[in-house]
Parts: structure tokens; sequence; C-alpha cells
């Protein structure tokens, strides 16, 4: 790929991450085979994150592999937010599949594991939906994907979210509704599918498509294959 590109999931506000902090979330990546590093880039040493959160409970920024994949999370239980991060500047094609899909099959585990208010995975851009528009449990932006928690779906009811236009649509274990727009996060919505979303939503909210732009925001990221 000419430019990088980051994968971004960002979910906010979490009744569960709040009150029972980041340990749990740590130990259930490092059981699913995360390895957290020190590091940014091929791992030097391994450490252990609930450790490191002890002895500094400040820290928000962490760095783990999975999968063949380094990706980095930012973590904060005061406001109750949960942010991954990964690259996707392979030139081969299918390692950039293969990052992204990753890291997404882990935000579909998390999502109803923490019950976020608002989340969604795209590629990222520099036109977000602010902190006070999802506090006051407004549509504005569509991602590529979206989950909507509790708030959302008494605000907009589940069937409403259901029949949106795109390709997948479902509740899942906690309530929360995922909607996704493509089969492929690199295939992006065609006129006639902007058209329908923005039509179908237009009775409730005044929607846009996000459109994803070049290079990160706010974290000097990158994700890197492990060399074994």
């Amino acid at each position: 790929m000419d430019e990088i590109t980051t994968v971004e999931a960002t979910n906010y506000f979490s009744t569960r991450l709040q009150e029972q902090g980041p340990v749990p979330l740590f130990q259930y990546l490092i059981d699913l085979g995360a390895r957290f590093t020190r590091t940014i880039g091929p791992p030097d040493e391994y450490m252990d994150p609930i450790k490191e959160y002890y002895e500094d409970p400040k820290r928000r920024h962490y760095s783990f592999y999975l999968e063949g994949f380094e990706y980095r999370l930012a973590v904060c239980v005061e406001f109750s937010y949960l942010f991954f991060y990964g690259d996707i500047d392979f030139e081969e094609k299918h390692k950039n599949d293969l990052s992204a899909t990753s890291l997404f099959s882990l935000v579909e585990k998390l999502i109803p594991k923490y019950s976020f208010k608002y989340g969604f995975f795209d590629i990222s851009g520099d036109d977000y939906i602010s902190e006070k528009a999802i506090a006051a449990t407004r549509l504005k932006n569509v991602f590529w994907a979206n989950f909507y928690g509790r708030p959302y779906v008494e605000k907009y009811g589940k069937e409403f979210l259901l029949g949106a236009p795109g390709w997948k649509k479902r509740e899942l274990a906690d309530g929360t509704i995922e909607y996704i727009l493509t089969e492929s996060l690199f295939t992006r919505p065609d006129p006639t599918l902007e058209k329908e979303i923005k039509e179908y939503f237009a009775p409730k909210a005044k929607v846009k498509l996000f459109k994803p732009g070049p290079g990160p925001v706010g974290f000097d990221i990158t994700v890197r294959e492990v060399t074994k």
C-alpha cells in the first residue's frame, strides 16, 4: 500500500470496565493468546500487563501480539473507553486482510463481554463522532462496522437498527446490535448503498458514511507481523 493506513476499533462507556478495571481485560487477552511487549516492533521482551498496571495505574497504552500481528490498545477506566489500533500497510493484500480480520474478531468477542454503549470498527480518518454526541445517544456517522449498545437500542429501536441497509445485522449476546456495511473492510459501500443508508436513517437521524483517510489519528502506532 502506498500510504500507511491504520485500522481502528473504538468503544465507549462500559460500566463493567469502569467497575472492574483493566485487569480482567488483560487476563482475557492473555487467555486468548495475546503476548504483551514493552516495545513497539519486534519483541525483545514480553511483559506482564497486570503487574505493569499495578505498578503504574495511570498507564493507558499497551502493545501486544496476537495471531502473528502486533496491535496497540488504549484503555481508560475513569472514562470507560477501550481503543485498539493496528496499521495495515503490508505489500501483500492477504496480510492486511489477516491483520484486520484478527483484530475485528477480537472486538466481536469483547463487545458483548463489556456491553459498551457505542463502538465502531473502521480504517482511520479524521471525522469521528464526538464523545458528547455519544453521551447524548446521537446517530451521526455510520462506520464499516457499528455496535449500538443498550441506550441506542432503547432510543432508536431494535427492529429499526436491525433493518438498516447493509451486509450483516445481528443482535449480540448482551443485546448490542452489530451492523456491518459490506462483507470486507476494504470494500467501501457503493453510491447506491450509501444513498439507501442515508434515506433509511433520515426519519430518525441525519447520518453520513465515514470516509477513511491516510495515516493514524492521535497515536503513533504500527502493526508488524511476528518474525519467528
